[in-house]
């Protein structure tokens, strides 16, 4: 009896041994787990569109900033102010110690106030060298945009061309286009809109037709082509009615345009548009072996666009990519009067079948571009020829990439490249459709690859969001067997077994 008394007081020690050890166990687990946290803080941003997270286009941007900046937040002394504030900094300085936060008083400091000639509470100084760059209650769209400003002090300056009908950046209606240049502003270029009846600006970057109704004349269809001679960037945006003049500018580049318009039938868009809207276009992805749309993967919408396609073989010295497309059951309608009424059905041989180009990116190499003027095979207009006096003879037909002054190779004066983006629709940007956020993420990149910022190409922070749920039919009938069926059933199921369990228990 001694000795099984002896036992169970052994066991009893050996239990209450392991279970001591146990607890010291999981507390060195919890004081392990917490020293990691403390030492390497990890955020989980569950938001909608995760608003606390910065935008990819904000980190490339704090990548490339090697300059120090100061941030002045001209606040009054309150926390929750305050608070807000130092939390959005905070997200920069995670990834750039370039960024220093002050707070100033406005009441208490009214000298420095002056100094940088804020009257608002809230305002915001960024400061770098000898430039600052004043703001209202910023958010990330406009604290990006101001670092920007920063590190590219000379915007690049974008003219949209008026005179024939096209959308104008001054339209605040559903169909103007005065949001994109507000998005185009807030990426530090200078907009404007004018006329090219006589010649472009030196200054302009960057021209943007946006669906002329008219034929440019033929002195400006020469100052067009001329300018892009000089290394000239164009965005041509067009629409199922453009003038044929342009059309045929746009060919010698390789561009061609369906004469249709494009109907796209598919479970998709039909998904975000309804059965009747069958003349709004969708494209899901972008080609990811160009700048532009590498990566972009988020649904974009067309609302009345024309099919493109290009000239095989392209033109000597250019480089054409398909940036999107149109789904294979698509097609381009050649009967315009099912614009008026109708539903529009594929008439084999007469109408364009799809996948159908929507935009395209073209390069162009000067050096070897050329181009049929008066019948003769040239690679440079007389205007181009004006700028580099002492040219004796032009190039010939063995020799496409040397130009010879007195024997004397003129290549390096020339300009090398031009770049083109064109575009078979201009309403996917209007004030209307441009918060769909493939819309204005796609536009954004186009600017930014024709100015030549390809390093800023990223989804930027954005103000509001649309971002279409595209299903297809077997998902949304599994979704309705779900919602209607299986949850239902699930349910009863439950009540049943607690039922059972309750009359076994009685």
């Amino acid at each position: 009896m001694a000795g099984s008394v002896t036992m169970s007081s052994n066991s009893a020690v050996r239990a209450r041994g392991a279970f001591a050890m146990s607890v010291l166990l999981l507390l060195a687990a919890l004081v392990l787990l917490a020293w990691l946290t403390h030492r390497h803080d990890q955020m989980l941003d569950l938001t909608y569109g995760q608003r606390r997270t910065l935008a990819p286009q904000t980190l490339r941007v704090l990548e490339q900033l090697d300059q120090p900046v100061t941030v002045l937040g001209f606040f009054a002394d309150v926390p929750q102010e305050r608070g807000l504030m130092m939390e959005m900094i905070d997200r920069y300085t995670q990834h750039t110690d370039m960024l220093t936060l002050e707070f100033v008083d406005l009441d208490r400091r009214p000298e420095l106030a002056r100094v940088h000639n804020v009257n608002r509470n809230q305002s915001v100084v960024l400061m770098s060298g000898d430039v600052a760059v004043r703001l209202v209650a910023p958010g990330e769209p406009e604290l990006t945009g101001a670092l920007v400003r920063l590190m590219d002090q000379r915007p690049p300056r974008v003219m949209f061309v008026t005179g024939h009908g096209e959308a104008s950046i001054d339209d605040a209606s559903p169909a103007g286009l005065s949001n994109v240049a507000e998005l185009i502003t807030r990426q530090n270029f200078a907009v404007s809109s004018g006329r090219i009846d006589a010649r472009v600006p030196a200054e302009v970057d960057l021209l943007v037709l946006a669906a002329p109704r008219q034929d440019l004349s033929p002195v400006e269809t020469d100052v067009l082509v001329d300018y892009l001679l000089r290394g000239g960037r164009l965005l041509a945006m067009l629409n199922p009615l453009s003038p044929a003049g342009l059309d045929s500018t746009l060919e010698r580049f390789g561009i061609l345009g369906d004469p249709g318009f494009v109907v796209d039938p598919s479970e998709a868009r039909r998904n975000i548009a309804g059965d009747g809207m069958f003349r709004i276009a969708l494209s899901l992805q972008g080609n990811p072996d160009h700048p532009i749309t590498r990566g972009f993967n988020y649904p974009t919408l067309f609302p009345l666009a024309r099919g493109l396609n290009s000239v095989q073989p392209p033109p000597p010295g250019v480089e054409i990519a398909r940036l999107l497309s149109t789904d294979a059951l698509a097609w381009g309608e050649h009967d315009f009067d099912f614009l008026a009424e109708g539903t529009p059905v594929f008439d084999d041989g007469v109408d364009t079948p799809g996948p159908l180009a929507l935009a395209y990116a073209v390069s162009v190499g000067l050096r070897r571009f050329r181009y049929e003027r008066d019948g003769a095979d040239v690679g440079l207009t007389t205007t181009m020829l004006d700028l580099h006096e002492g040219i004796v003879d032009m190039r010939d037909s063995t020799t496409a990439d040397t130009l010879r002054v007195g024997g004397e190779d003129m290549v390096a004066a020339l300009p090398e490249q031009a770049r083109l983006v064109v575009v078979g629709d201009v309403d996917f940007v209007n004030n209307a459709n441009l918060l769909v956020r493939g819309n204005s993420d796609l536009m954004l990149a186009m600017v930014l690859w024709l100015a030549e910022r390809e390093n800023r190409i990223a989804l930027a922070p954005r103000l509001l969001e649309s971002d279409p749920i595209v299903l297809t039919k077997n998902q949304r009938t599994v979704i309705r067997a779900v919602g209607l069926g299986v949850a239902p059933a699930l349910a009863l199921l439950a009540c049943a077994l607690v039922f059972w369990r309750r009359s076994r228990w009685l």
